[in-house]
């Protein structure tokens, strides 16, 4: 479009038609051959390419444009194109790079018009190619938004080039005028750049340094659910991963949304009356809203071990929604951890087997979206977490329902305990169903079990609550015996029911179940060989649904409190 424009502004004050239409089909023969030579089947197949070309321009053209916008007329789509984009445009092309490019073309215009009569024609054809180069970006922005409605900023990124051009010919011209107030007005014109595009880039570097939320939505789900329910049960919304609106990088963070089976039971209870585990999925967000699940990918897990750690996420919240506490648990050793949310700092002292809630206000966030009526509006703050030794699992607690859970689950240390409310009626079968298609914990060891040999074979950090595992074993001899416990993780303050099995020659599956009170929070799974020898292949850890369930419904008819969310045994002997 440049070199046409050139052709034509030299055109008026020489008047040269013969040289004009020479050199505007020499031009048109260039476009002509370099069409052909990108594009070789024009050669091959002439009618068929170009209808291939002309039904893929026209796609283009009306991707993603509602249909009752299709059907308005060339006028009124155009008029609309211009209402909707050109803001949305100009902001990312940035406005003083713009503004400047229009100022420099009014002032190219009038040296062009003052310059028809010049003799001085290398000045003139200067101002000439200045003038096209001033006009490409105006012209290429009434063609684009009149004829497409949807556009995206990447589609004008070959703009940047001749703005920036124009505005750096500008400043110059204002730098080296005689008059002190143009010159002042080039500093001007500087500082607004560095300050909109200085802001500009450091959004783009936070969110360019951080995982896309694409990585969420396609890791969160297979790690809420088993890969079976995908098969058989209709996904739906769970999550919203919102984190920042279209922009000149319009394929990072665009909005996307977790999806999983039974998505409508999960958002009418909102969280299980179960213990939770930690998720780890990401290393950049956390997304508070939607349901919580058993496996909460908002449980963090801090080890600290001898030399300390400290992790950094950045919660995603909604504008109506807040962190109403946070809860910490800690592990079989005393330590401290040191929260810093949104800039508010606190230190909480923890025992060996604790539980603790802290409220916290952030001071500072960022605000992300919200500038269109329709648009998402979610505020982003930094938490930091360290842990200077030993271990620490921190969850974010979105409801005062999940603080009533976390403290039952933790033992009541923070107050005395009330029963939860039940799962309502209608969905109590929906519910037990849905409970089946979640993951808790799993563990594949295949580890050999002979006989006389004890093996401490599997640490986790469990919650009050009564619990499931589920063993695949493969018995390597006619006949085998081994015995299944939990235990205090270092083998000393507590030992939990033990459990025989008999295994026969061949793959079956064990079932070990056991009360668990909360303190040792974290502990071990112990097997022993009797007799024989076998291959214990996998393990699923499960809450004892339905006996949570039956407990919490005596405690509310009788007011008599489960064992299971106790925070210590009545003994500490081997249960038989």
């Amino acid at each position: 479009m440049i070199p046409a424009m050139v052709l034509f502004l030299e055109l008026l004050p020489d008047r040269q038609l013969r040289l004009f239409v020479k050199r505007s089909c020499l031009l048109g023969a260039g476009a002509v051959l370099g069409a052909v030579l990108f594009t070789p089947n024009l050669l091959l197949d002439f009618k068929t390419t170009l209808g291939n070309m002309a039904a893929n321009f026209a796609f283009i053209k009306n991707y993603n444009v509602p249909a009752d916008i299709l059907a308005k007329s060339w006028l009124e789509k155009a008029l609309l194109g211009f209402q909707a984009n050109s803001l949305y445009i100009l902001s990312s092309l940035g406005y003083t790079i713009c503004f400047s490019s229009l100022v420099g073309l009014l002032i190219a215009g009038k040296r062009y018009l003052a310059g028809v009569h010049s003799p001085d024609k290398q000045q003139h054809n200067h101002t000439i190619f200045l003038l096209s180069v001033a006009l490409f970006p105006v012209l290429t922005f009434v063609l684009s938004l009149s004829g497409k409605y949807v556009v995206q900023p990447f589609h004008f990124s070959y703009l940047v080039l001749p703005l920036t051009l124009v505005t750096c010919v500008l400043f110059y011209t204002l730098r080296t005028s005689k008059n002190i107030l143009l010159r002042g007005c080039s500093i001007l014109l500087v500082v607004f750049a560095v300050v909109e595009f200085g802001r500009v880039s450091l959004q783009d570097n936070f969110f360019w340094r951080l995982e896309d939320n694409l990585f969420i939505e396609q890791n969160l789900p297979p790690s809420i659910y088993d890969r079976e329910a995908f098969y058989t049960h209709r996904s739906d919304k769970i999550r919203s991963l919102f984190l920042e609106p279209p922009g000149d990088s319009v394929f990072r963070n665009a909005k996307y949304t977790a999806k999983g089976p039974d998505a409508r039971l999960w958002n009418a209870i909102k969280v299980a009356p179960l213990p939770q585990v930690a998720n780890p999925v990401g290393k950049d967000w956390i997304f508070i809203n939607g349901p919580t699940f058993p496996r909460n990918e908002r449980m963090l897990v801090i080890s600290g071990e001898n030399y300390g750690k400290t992790i950094k996420r950045y919660l995603v919240l909604p504008a109506d929604t807040k962190i109403h506490a946070f809860g910490i648990r800690s592990g079989s050793y005393p330590t401290n951890v040191s929260i810093s949310y949104g800039n508010t700092k606190t230190v909480v002292k923890m025992d060996a087997h604790q539980q603790k809630t802290v409220v916290l206000d952030p001071k500072e966030w960022r605000t992300s979206g919200g500038r269109k009526p329709d648009e998402e509006k979610v505020f982003i703050i930094p938490l930091q977490i360290t842990v200077p030794h030993n271990d620490i699992w921190l969850t974010l607690l979105t409801s005062e329902r999940e603080v009533e859970l976390f403290n039952i689950f933790g033992g009541g240390q923070d107050g005395p305990l009330s029963p939860p409310e039940p799962i309502p009626a209608a969905l109590k079968k929906e519910y037990f169903s849905a409970l089946g298609r979640i993951r808790y914990l799993e563990h594949a060891p295949s580890w050999q079990v002979a006989a006389g040999k004890s093996i401490p074979m599997w640490g986790v950090a469990l919650a009050a609550g009564r619990y499931r595992l589920i063993a695949e074993v493969d018995g390597l001899t006619n006949k085998s015996e081994i015995s299944i416990e939990f235990e205090d993780a270092r083998g000393v303050l507590y030992r939990g029911r033990r459990q025989t099995f008999q295994i026969h020659k061949g793959i079956q599956r064990i079932e070990y179940t056991f009360t668990k009170p909360f303190v040792p929070y974290q502990g071990r799974f112990v097997i022993s060989g009797i007799n024989g020898t076998c291959q214990m292949l996998t393990f699923k850890l499960f809450p004892d649904y339905k006996t949570i369930a039956d407990d919490f419904n005596r405690w509310r008819t009788s007011g008599i409190k489960p064992a299971g969310v106790s925070r210590y045994h009545k003994t500490v002997k081997r249960e038989r």
